[in-house]
């Protein structure tokens, strides 16, 4: 991991989490990363509860867990965000630098529970709702664990002879002493502390991984206390089978320790944990030797593990990236069932264990993806792909490749981690190209989900986030939710889902935060506003429809639908405090019930019913039935290849030539065969077939990966007209297909404005006109001919 590669990523996040004042906040900050936490399980959800900075203590934000048993305390090194900082100074070689930030909130942790922050903490403060709450009985019974995450935007290092490597530092977990009464009697319990780094070294290796960036290694040793006895089952080409019984009390305090992090994410994204199941419970009450006889055991995963041999015998010592993907109930009820003080020292649980080898990241997510698929045959897990290797996914990716806003506006859709920044250092321009995709006007596939989710009835699903709501967005658009069929991925829809992300990052800029903000629940107000706006148009088959293709049209809300949504916005936050029945009313606006009270409420009623929402429903109202009586084009044309064409060999043979002569890693035989091919094609004019782009996509995000300097050291000549020309192509191709004119007519009038200029290959725009027309691919030649039309 090149030292260098991270400071760039360090300046990328403090670029993206500059405020409108132009700084760095501790909460922007957090805000730009925390996304990464989730891709790695290391949280359920970036919506957090934050907090404003206090004197005395540094606590940022907190969150619960979904089952409630785990406290997350988030904390910001601010020091380390400072603009002024130089490499040395981000350089730690200690971990023990980053003591102060842990002590201090532990101070916060242990003077909350005894009730000595009252002068600490003004209890206008929305700190001292989770300071009281470490001090309330029932929450102590409630939680086990407290986890407190410090944000550094530091690299840790250690020296290996003249080297400087980065490494990751692991801290020790311990322990507090919380008294609390229950049934009205005095009690104790140890609530365990763990404490972890989120450095750019984390953040580094979740931006250039395809899989699980922060894999779970266990030792059975230390979770079991010695190693397990295994049967192998199978041994194939990419994976191998044991077969071995596990003591519950291990896989108790596995669980206590990495909650639902331990789960593979199709199957976290499903199962619900709210206590032990009732039919296991009575089973491990009543008769806990026959567990093992009635349940049907777990199914685990893993990349790697170590084996050892003894008199004949094999024994499983450790497992790398350990994932359950089926038994995922199982584990969470034995824990539970632990904690209700249940005894289960007498449960053990079969196990099968595969091990997968030999293969590609791609191929180990599909093999995984397949061993949770036909290993939950008896729970509903569905069988739609969350990765970025989903159909509907890659459609959408597809249409963003094509479509162009009437103004000429490109959207970005970054699906795949580190594939915007490739896309930088290939192009060498990062200036121009976050010009034409800026950020407001770039999302990501968990942006979407929550985005498309606003606009609904379940705000407070978008309040719980992470992998709970991008499920709902995939089941909906495949149909698997909702046993229907999937939605076509077309150009309609792919200008309703853009009209979803400006609603919903309109409404964040016109709620404000901080000091000019409505108040300080920003992120449960706006998806409850949209989804009252949806309940009331959309969701109501009395009422008109909103016309959401008026924000893709304008790219934005005008003066009148942005003062409407400032009026709700404030009314939505007055509510959410009425009517939740916690302080902690953020935490509180994850409950379905919330929502209900608020959309039943005589104010909201009051409000709906006036003479402003009278009027927007009027300007932006369509009827449902609403059909166009006008013949539009078919829109069957996919740009997607073309422009991964031009986009690569825009860039010249000479360029991948000198790229893999400064590579700091071998190539393969395969490798070298491909790329060479593809270098005489690009020589030669020749078009690249979708498994020629598809290997130097991953092939270049490989080097980003492992040789990212090599980037830096070639120098680009990129052939911009391509690009131009291209663009233009799309855009008068857009404006056919949303004016409904003849595309043969509109590129043959091009041809004949080219043949009066007397342009060379004028005449190619008739060609492409008629290939657009029926869906024919365009060729690297054909766009090298049409760029004659732009050479000044």
């Amino acid at each position: 991991m090149d030292i260098d590669e991270l400071i760039k990523l360090r300046t990328d996040i403090l670029e993206n989490s500059t405020n409108e004042d132009g700084y760095v906040s501790q909460q922007t900050f957090l805000e730009a990363v925390l996304p990464s936490t989730v891709e790695t399980g290391l949280i359920e959800s970036e919506d957090i509860n934050f907090v404003p900075p206090n004197q005395n203590f540094n606590i940022l934000g907190y969150t619960e867990n979904e089952s409630g048993e785990r406290l997350q305390l988030f904390i910001v090194d601010q020091d380390s965000i400072s603009l002024s900082k130089k490499k040395n100074d981000l350089i730690q070689s200690r971990k023990d630098s980053h003591n102060s930030h842990f002590k201090l909130a532990m101070e916060f942790v242990k003077k909350s529970m005894k009730g000595h922050t009252d002068e600490l903490i003004q209890d206008s403060d929305p700190l001292a709702v989770l300071a009281n709450q470490l001090f309330s009985s029932s929450f102590i019974d409630k939680i086990d664990v407290i986890e407190i995450i410090l944000f550094s935007a530091t690299i840790a290092t250690e020296t290996r002879g003249k080297e400087l490597d980065v490494k990751k530092f692991e801290f020790d977990d311990s322990s507090v002493t919380a008294k609390f009464t229950k049934n009205r009697q005095q009690e104790k319990k140890e609530i365990d502390i763990y404490i972890k780094l989120v450095d750019l070294g984390y953040l580094y290796s979740v931006s250039i991984s395809k899989g699980n960036a922060d894999p779970l290694k266990v030792s059975f040793q230390n979770v079991f206390g010695s190693s397990i006895e295994v049967l192998k089952a199978a041994t194939e080409e990419h994976f191998e089978s044991y077969i071995c019984v596990l003591p519950a009390i291990g896989l108790a305090n596995l669980y206590k320790k990495e909650s639902s992090r331990l789960l593979e994410k199709n199957v976290r994204s499903f199962l619900n944990f709210k206590g032990a199941n009732a039919g296991m419970k009575n089973t491990i009450r009543n008769d806990p030797e026959k567990f093992i006889a009635f349940n049907n055991g777990l199914t685990i995963t893993g990349v790697g593990s170590e084996i050892s041999e003894n008199n004949g015998k094999i024994f499983l010592e450790s497992v790398d990236d350990f994932q359950i993907v089926n038994g995922g109930q199982t584990t969470a009820s034995i824990y539970f069932s632990m904690k209700d003080g249940l005894d289960i020292s007498k449960i053990n649980l079969m196990a099968k264990i595969n091990i997968a080898k030999n293969v590609s990241e791609d191929e180990l997510n599909s093999l995984i993806s397949d061993i949770s698929k036909y290993s939950n045959t008896q729970t509903k897990v569905s069988n739609v792909d969350l990765k970025t290797s989903n159909r509907e996914l890659k459609l959408i990716k597809r249409m963003s490749t094509s479509v162009t806003a009437p103004n000429g506006d490109k959207w970005y859709f970054d699906l795949a981690r580190g594939e915007f920044s490739t896309l930088v250092k290939l192009k060498g321009n990062k200036k121009k190209l976050e010009k034409e995709y800026p950020t407001q006007r770039r999302f990501t596939k968990d942006q979407l989900g929550r985005y498309y989710t606003a606009w609904g009835e379940v705000p407070y699903l978008v309040k719980l986030g992470g992998v709970k709501v991008f499920r709902y967005f995939i089941d909906s658009i495949s149909g698997d939710g909702e046993n229907k069929k999937p939605k076509e991925i077309n150009r309609e829809l792919f200008a309703s889902l853009i009209s979803k992300v400006i609603l919903f990052r309109e409404l964040e800029i016109i709620h404000g935060r901080g000091k000019n903000a409505i108040g300080q629940l920003r992120s449960s107000v706006i998806p409850y506003a949209i989804s009252v706006l949806y309940n009331i148009t959309n969701g109501n088959k009395k009422n008109l429809d909103f016309n959401l293709n008026m924000l893709w049209v304008n790219q934005g809300l005008d003066s009148s639908l942005r003062s409407y949504f400032y009026e709700l916005m404030f009314l939505i936050n007055d509510l959410i405090k009425k009517y939740a029945q916690s302080d902690d009313f953020a935490q509180y606006a994850k409950k379905e019930q919330l929502w209900k009270d608020i959309k039943n409420s005589p104010e909201l009623l009051k409000f709906i019913e006036s003479r402003d929402t009278e009027k927007i429903i009027k300007k932006y109202g369509i009827a449902k039935t609403d059909k166009t009586s006008r013949k539009k084009n078919k829109d069957n044309y996919s740009f997607e290849l073309i422009s991964k064409t031009i986009e690569l060999a825009s860039m010249g043979s000479k360029y991948y030539k000198n790229l893999i002569s400064d590579l700091s890693f071998a190539l393969s035989e395969t490798e070298e065969r491909k790329v060479s091919r593809i270098i005489q094609l690009l020589k030669s004019f020749k078009n690249l077939s979708k498994e020629d782009v598809l290997f130097l996509d991953e092939f270049l995000m490989k080097i980003n990966e492992k040789s990212p300097s090599s980037f830096d050291n070639i120098e680009s000549d990129q052939n911009e007209l391509w690009i131009y020309t291209l663009g233009k192509i799309v855009e008068r191709y857009n404006r056919c297909i949303a004016d409904n004119l003849s595309i043969s007519d509109e590129f043959d009038k091009i041809g004949q404005i080219a043949a009066l200029k007397k342009v060379k290959y004028g005449s190619i725009y008739g060609v492409i006109g008629n290939k657009l027309s029926k869906g024919e691919e365009l060729s690297l030649v054909e766009i090298y001919q049409a760029s004659n039309y732009y050479k000044k």
